[in-house]
């Protein structure tokens, strides 16, 4: 699975890809947008091109701060961006959306997406899909077959609104991810806002990418992930934990300037930053699954010729 990081003029975000292999950058459009041309000129030329993967739209964030959306300037940042991927502008829901606000925000989602398959074309347009339960995605899943009428197969399909739902329940993300998956097993799927957690479920069952900020949330509170435990431990600032962190791990900060986790400032979020996603990848790679996990996901139902999210895992009577 791939791990993007989301980067935007005017957010500290460190260069970790300068230190860590990273999968890609995810651009985020709406705030390219409100900074302007010139700003965000110098901030496309300070990053490296070729880890370009993807460009947000930014709607949840847009609709959360009450600003009315426009589709042509979102459009128009995208293009001069040169992204391979686009995400189109979409609107989302939240947990407290009633049923007649869904089903509006699911028909604009579909009319903004015919105007990014026009512009980008189905190879390079990222159609996204809401939905908190299964009857709500099944119908969101559905609006699709209008789609691939005009424009063919949709390869990029992302399950949006799921950021929140994240934070407390990543088993929920999972499975809300799962009957995508298994609806539509041939796409692309990508999850957007997900924590360490959420990624490393989402990893095990499939999902083919995610974007995540942990890595730089958990930094900018002192916070470094334990490479055997996965749990976090506050390492700097008032109250830290006393812990073996560097003399456990061998990620590039611990092997080379293990004090630099418990700096101040900029430099020790850069620190943490570059500890926490090389751990990150790992946990990905590895399907490192918390304990506390493992047997709530053989609950899940699996796909591909898997009975349950055991065979997956190899965990058999575990």
């Amino acid at each position: 699975m791939q791990c993007y990081i989301p980067v935007a003029p005017g957010q500290y975000v460190p260069p970790v890809w300068d230190h860590v292999q990273v999968d890609g950058l995810l651009l985020v459009a709406d705030v390219m947008a409100r900074v302007g041309e010139r700003r965000a000129g110098e901030f496309l030329a300070n990053i490296p091109a070729d880890l370009v993967t993807m460009c947000d739209s930014g709607a949840y964030r847009l609709l959360s701060q009450g600003t009315k959306l426009n589709p042509e300037n979102i459009l128009a940042i995208q293009r001069s961006c040169g992204a391979p991927l686009n995400v189109q502008l979409d609107w989302p829901i939240t947990a407290r959306s009633p049923l007649r606000e869904i089903e509006l925000h699911r028909r604009r989602t579909l009319e903004t997406a015919r105007l990014w398959l026009e512009e980008f074309g189905p190879d390079h347009t990222v159609v996204v899909v809401h939905g908190r339960n299964a009857s709500e995605l099944d119908a969101a899943l559905a609006g699709l077959c209008n789609l691939e009428r005009d424009f063919g197969e949709l390869k990029h399909l992302a399950l949006g609104s799921v950021a929140r739902i994240s934070r407390t329940s990543p088993l929920r993300v999972a499975e809300l991810a799962a009957h995508c998956l298994r609806h539509r097993p041939h796409a692309n799927w990508h999850i957007f806002g997900v924590g360490a957690t959420t990624a490393v479920l989402l990893a095990t069952i499939g999902i083919h990418s995610v974007d995540s900020s942990s890595h730089i949330m958990d930094a900018s509170f002192g916070l470094a992930r334990h490479p055997i435990t996965l749990a976090p431990h506050k390492v700097a600032g008032s109250n830290s934990d006393e812990c073996d962190i560097p003399n456990v791990c061998n990620c590039p900060v611990c092997r080379n300037s293990p004090g630099d986790l418990a700096r101040p400032g900029r430099e020790g979020v850069g620190a943490r930053a570059i500890h926490n996603i090389w751990l990150l990848q790992r946990m990905v790679r590895e399907r490192r699954v918390p304990a506390r996990y493992v047997r709530a996901l053989s609950t899940v139902q699996a796909w591909r010729g898997q009975s349950t999210l055991d065979d997956v895992l190899g965990l058999g009577g575990v």
